[in-house]
């Protein structure tokens, strides 16, 4: 009888159990149906997608990847429009004809755009329209934006402040950018821009996720793992003569010697590219020991890298070869956390058009660094490139860097040896720091070469040194606010052959005549101006210690005659070079304009 009556548990477990399978299947089709609660519709409720639908086909539900990236889009986007609807008002575009780039019509068809593209992602969301929305909408702000001059201001110039002790204080006293400065035209379109090329890459990644496919696991990036243990980057140019294109490091060879476009001509080639350093980066190989790592992918994971992405590339630096990284083709990678450097690394973004925001790249206590050929922008908490606690051999080239918090590019806390070239740095208050605290007693054996780069629009510390030496040589400068350059605490900045063309303010230098009256005024700086170009009234107040010669003390302390950069031959002709190959390049067009450029030398 027990027996008898556990057969009859069993069965009844078995009918209970067909019973429940028969209220959760569909018998006509056999798809099954997943049942979602109210609280299912957060995407955080789980990560199954939803497939319902009829005949397997997919339903209109989106996995937690998808609904992250829509989301993203559409951030993006109305991030956008208000910036566009903030440059609507302004000047430049009311007074603007008709046809011009910048006109009232033009940014009322950008404002269309972005509208049809929130449309588009909306209900029953069309991802490839809302895509070619955002690129038409970006392009035509790229056109206005490119169409500006250098100073596009549309309020009134600012002033300085009262006093030289209010100039550049690190932490507090250093005077803020006025509201007035939001006004700009230019800064905002390029934010536009960024907020859009964001929104395009989103989109992009939503269309490539098929609707049926299943949510993947970050960890498994397959196929997108690449190691060679050479570069061949393609040379865009087939101009250079045979004894150039040896890239030797004896005779004049302008591939050596040019310092700017040898980076993309068939001497620089590849991992050649350290045949290019100049200053007191000279000699720096960063990974060229390595192995090379192509980048293939451009999310982020903090806690666990993906494969195939710049985190998990980085995380391969150190030792004693390195790791050389390239990318496979362009992307735009949001960084979640700061991205730490390690020794003895390159990250060379030739090729393609890379771009990074979010967080900063930090280059602390390491040495033997190249950054090349990006852009990094768009960091809320910081500066975007940090370069502290020691580090040393830090060469960063080409890199276009623009709306930082607190600055672009700083080098402090005892870090020597670096070279900054052929940059292209605007931010709305601060851009270059060159040691951090008048504390920082350490840094006096500081060497930084700051060279071919275009400060553009931005209002103070271009660069500002303390303690070490600082050789700024052959840059452009347009439109600064409060200063250019600037010294404080022993600092010895070299000024040469650098082209400063005055915007809101005349005055190059933060100390003018009579401020030496006032109780703080430091007056242990020296700041030495030889084959500057003054162009639209700027002036530059030099800082010379009394009885002394300041040829023999600014003469740049290069360990070999070699690391000396060489000096543009035509400096007439700067300001059109510096503007057309600074920053990141990504068309044979730019490229083929440096090389001409390199001719002049």
């Amino acid at each position: 009888m027990k027996q008898l009556q556990r057969h009859d548990g069993v069965a009844l477990l078995v009918a209970v159990i067909l019973t429940l399978l028969a209220l959760y299947c569909d018998p006509g089709n056999g798809t099954q149906v997943v049942r979602r609660d109210v609280d299912d519709q957060n995407v955080d409720g789980g990560s199954e997608p939803y497939v319902g639908g009829v005949g397997g086909a997919p339903g209109v539900g989106y996995n937690t990847e998808k609904q992250a990236l829509l989301e993203e889009a559409m951030e993006k986007i109305a991030a956008a429009k208000e910036l566009v609807q903030k440059v609507e008002a302004m000047a430049f575009v009311v007074n603007s004809s008709r046809t011009s780039a910048c006109s009232a019509s033009r940014f009322y068809d950008v404002s269309a755009l972005l509208n049809s593209a929130e449309a588009n992602l909306l209900n029953h969301p069309n991802v490839s329209r809302a895509s070619e929305d955002v690129d038409a909408a970006s392009a035509a702000i790229s056109e206005c934006h490119s169409s500006l001059p250098d100073y596009q201001y549309t309020n009134s110039a600012l002033e300085p402040a009262a006093s030289p002790q209010d100039y550049d204080q690190q932490k507090q006293g250093e005077p803020e950018a006025s509201s007035n400065q939001d006004d700009n035209g230019s800064l905002i379109l390029e934010e536009a821009i960024s907020q859009l090329q964001v929104a395009s890459l989103s989109l992009s990644k939503l269309e490539s996720i098929a609707d049926n496919a299943p949510t993947t696991v970050p960890g498994d990036a397959g196929g997108n793992l690449t190691e060679s243990d050479d570069l061949d980057f393609p040379s865009i140019d087939d101009t250079m003569v045979e004894s150039e294109r040896s890239g030797g490091r004896s005779g004049n060879s302008k591939c050596r010697r040019d310092g700017t476009a040898c980076q993309f001509s068939a001497c620089g080639r590849g991992k050649a590219l350290i045949r290019c350093a100049t200053g007191f980066a000279y000699g720096v190989t960063g990974g060229a020991a390595g192995p090379t790592y192509r980048v293939t992918r451009s999310d982020d994971n903090p806690i666990r890298p993906y494969p195939g992405s710049l985190r998990y590339a980085v995380g391969l630096g150190g030792g004693s070869r390195g790791v050389w990284i390239t990318f496979a083709n362009s992307m735009i990678i949001v960084l979640k956390s700061m991205l730490w450097i390690r020794s003895s690394t390159t990250i060379d973004g030739r090729g393609v058009n890379v771009t990074i925001n979010g967080r900063m790249l930090v280059v602390g206590g390491v040495s033997n660094v190249i950054l090349h050929n990006f852009q990094i922008n768009s960091v809320y908490q910081s500066d975007t490139i940090h370069v502290f606690a020691g580090s040393r051999k830090i060469w960063v080239d080409h890199i276009t860097s623009f709306n930082a918090k607190l600055g672009l590019v700083s080098v402090v806390q005892r870090s020597t040896d670096v070279t900054i070239s052929n940059c292209k740095l605007s931010n709305r208050n601060f851009n270059m720091l060159l040691g951090a605290a008048d504390s920082d007693i350490a840094d006096r054996n500081m060497r930084v070469t700051v060279y071919r780069n275009w400060f553009r629009d931005s209002m103070q510390r271009m660069p500002h040194c303390r303690w070490g030496f600082c050789h700024v040589i052959n840059n452009l400068y347009t439109n600064w606010g409060f200063y250019a350059i600037g010294g404080r605490v022993h600092a010895k900045i070299f000024s040469e052959g650098n082209a400063f063309i005055a915007g809101r303010r005349m005055e190059v230098t933060p100390w003018f005549p009579g401020a030496g009256y006032t109780k703080n005024f430091d007056t242990s700086p020296q700041i030495y101006s030889l084959h500057d170009l003054f162009l639209n009234g700027s002036t530059f107040h030099q800082f010379v210690q009394p009885y002394s010669s300041s040829r023999v003390i600014m003469k740049p302390p290069y360990q070999t005659s070699a690391a000396y950069p060489p000096l543009l031959s035509h400096i007439g002709a700067l300001p059109d070079f510096i503007q057309s190959c600074s920053g990141a390049i990504f068309s044979s067009q730019q490229v083929q304009q440096c090389l001409h450029f390199a001719s002049l030398l």
